[in-house]
């Protein structure tokens, strides 16, 4: 399997198992925002949280390194806005999801200037293991 496809699997199984989707119709979407330095989450519930996830994918002292980010930013400010800015800078191989804490709303993006093709898997590409946990998943069905 290559780095690229475990990159993406891991995020999607990341997702699958951490983030709550709400359904309700009144909710303000969030704007994410991400750049070479910082991720920006806008139309947060003023005074609330935010659940921020991510993975990076970048070279490290000439290897390939995949890095897990799970973060709560309080909007402690009341503006409806918080950043998440690691020292390290956000590598361009990058994908984040933001869920408000309070309306459940959720949106997912990558840095701005690297373009992510979205796709869609149909019902039944998980593939379980015999503990029925995720043990694969399968694009050509």
């Amino acid at each position: 399997m290559t780095m690229l496809r475990r990159f993406f699997s891991a995020f999607l199984l990341l997702c699958a198992g951490v983030v709550p989707i709400s359904a309700a119709s009144a909710v303000v979407p969030l704007v994410v925002r991400a750049d070479a330095t910082r991720v920006t989450i806008t139309n947060v519930t003023p005074g609330r949280s935010a659940y921020l996830f991510g993975l990076t994918l970048a070279n490290e002292r000439n290897l390939p390194t995949l890095r897990r980010f799970a973060e709560v930013l309080a909007d402690a400010d009341r503006d409806g806005k918080v950043t998440f800015a690691p020292m390290s800078g956000i590598p361009l191989r990058a994908i984040w999801v933001a869920v408000d804490a309070e309306s459940g709303a959720v949106t997912a993006t990558g840095r701005e200037d690297n373009e992510i093709i979205p796709g869609s898997l149909p019902a039944g590409s998980f593939r379980k293991s015999t503990d029925d946990l995720i043990e694969a998943i399968e694009r050509d069905r």
